[in-house]
């Protein structure tokens, strides 16, 4: 009776190591990728740049043609349902994410341009007007740019992207 006992208690044992082992896995972040993908996606001209690059991956590198293309894709494309998660794009609240949250205008967007695989700092997504003299660009690989100059918002409208007029990567927030 004392072997059917010890059987017993070590069964118990066992499942309660597993239970416990499954409950303190699942308490962690089940995508740490995602959450920070969601981190660096707060602002809408980041999210907006982002799903352009997706777009691009896509599509042998290349943007959206026009805006109508670009809402389709994200609208009903099924494939990236779970990349719109990660980008903490809520596919009914897709129209709301082509307005710039500073000045609350439409964004203006590089329609159709090429964007390589390997750091894309192709400038896709602008502010129209911005705010306090500051202008926010967004590269396809996410980052933002503040631009203080109309010649260099000009510049990076046109795609001529340098280490010059792309000094460095500002992260703001609202």
């Amino acid at each position: 009776m004392s072997d059917l006992l010890t059987f017993r208690f070590n069964q118990i044992l066992s499942l309660l190591a597993i239970c416990g082992t499954l409950f303190f896995a699942s308490c962690g972040p089940s995508d740490p990728f995602a959450a920070r993908l969601q981190e660096r996606n707060k602002l809408n001209i980041q999210k907006m740049a982002n799903a352009y690059n997706l777009y691009a991956t896509r599509f042998e590198q290349r943007g959206p043609k026009s805006l109508e293309e670009f809402k389709e894709f994200l609208a009903s494309n099924k494939s990236i349902e779970r990349n719109l998660s990660r980008l903490a794009i809520d596919r009914d609240e897709i129209d709301s994410y082509f307005n710039s949250t500073v000045d609350d205008e439409p964004f203006d967007f590089r329609w159709g341009v090429r964007v390589p695989p390997v750091n894309p700092t192709t400038p896709v997504v602008f502010e129209k007007t911005g705010k306090d003299g500051v202008r926010r660009v967004g590269l396809a690989n996410g980052h933002i740019v503040d631009v203080t100059s109309d010649e260099e918002y000009d510049r990076l409208k046109a795609g001529k992207v340098s280490k010059a007029n792309v000094p460095a990567f500002v992260e703001t927030a609202e």
